[in-house]
């Protein structure tokens, strides 16, 4: 939703019945956050398949960007592997925003949060590696800081509490309408102007 910027997301068709599913925030803005974004994206997209693990896949894309960053510049990764017959979610976060998982009456279902560092900088981050079972009726939101950050007029945050209040409000809305609700709120709570940063969200629901 923004015409240069360092958000970005992928879906990775595995094998089976294996989805990758990717969020990521660079940072910086502009021309240079587009471009260390794309380089990002395409060493993730190479390294999920032959990856063994997500946590091994980010490790990897780390590894090449030590390489190729003369910049400086780092960025925040969620990818997990979705195994749509056993409906778990194994997930490697590396200094990105916590996924939020709800259950059918669109409460949140606390997920540990472990340390996860950002890519880019560090020769062996330490990542949150972990696993979620998506239920009938479940939500998974993935999303970016855009969401959470976003500030009014009076430099008050959307914050989790809108997020989960505009999730709890939509009920068992299909995933495309409720990422869109989250938008309008969000969009609603910058006095109507288009938010600072980028807005990324990704919502997966398995019924």
């Amino acid at each position: 939703m923004s015409s240069v910027g360092g958000d970005f997301y992928d879906f990775i068709r595995l094998d089976g019945d294996r989805l990758g599913i990717a969020v990521g925030d660079v940072s910086g803005h502009g021309v240079p956050a587009a471009i260390f974004m794309a380089l990002t994206f395409s060493l993730l997209h190479a390294e999920a398949g032959r990856a063994g693990s997500p946590g091994e896949a980010l490790r990897n894309v780390n590894c090449h960007l030590l390489d190729m960053n003369d910049s400086g510049m780092f960025v925040t990764v969620l990818y997990g592997v979705l195994n749509c017959t056993t409906r778990e979610f194994d997930y490697a976060r590396a200094g990105h925003e916590l996924p939020l998982l709800l259950d059918a009456r669109r409460e949140a279902v606390e997920l540990k949060p472990g340390r996860g560092q950002i890519l880019g900088l560090f020769s062996e981050p330490v990542l949150d590696e972990q696993s979620v079972i998506l239920a009938p009726g479940n939500l998974l939101l993935m999303y970016t800081d855009g969401v959470n950050e976003a500030m009014n007029r009076d430099k008050q945050q959307f914050g989790l509490e809108g997020l989960c209040g505009v999730l709890r409000a939509g009920g068992r809305m299909p995933a495309q309408a409720t990422c869109q609700a989250v938008y309008d709120a969000v969009r609603a709570h910058c006095s109507g102007t288009p938010p600072q940063d980028d807005v990324l969200l990704v919502a997966v629901q398995l019924e």
